[in-house]
């Protein structure tokens, strides 16, 4: 499991205790194929942001939302970076 990155110490350890529940709620409903790429794909994420932010949609296992949204943000991000230089 990745080492989760950014914000204060106690951010990041009430991060990994919401990581640690949804990976607890395996296989969130989903077929074994999904579950499968979304437990990795929770497990190797280092943004605690992430889980503070998505807290109470992650716990009701919309991770494909959640997912979906972090990956959106991050290309705008990225497209912005690149647009301004």
């Amino acid at each position: 499991m990745k080492t989760l990155q950014g914000g204060t110490e106690s951010q990041r350890q009430y991060a990994k205790s919401i990581r640690d529940n949804v990976l607890k709620q395996f296989p969130w409903g989903l077929n074994p194929e999904t579950a499968d790429a979304l437990q990795v794909r929770i497990s190797t994420l280092s943004s605690a942001l992430f889980f503070i932010k998505n807290k109470s949609e992650l716990e009701r296992g919309e991770l494909l939302i959640c997912l979906a949204r972090y990956e959106e943000d991050n290309y705008q991000r990225r497209l912005q970076y690149v647009q301004k230089h």
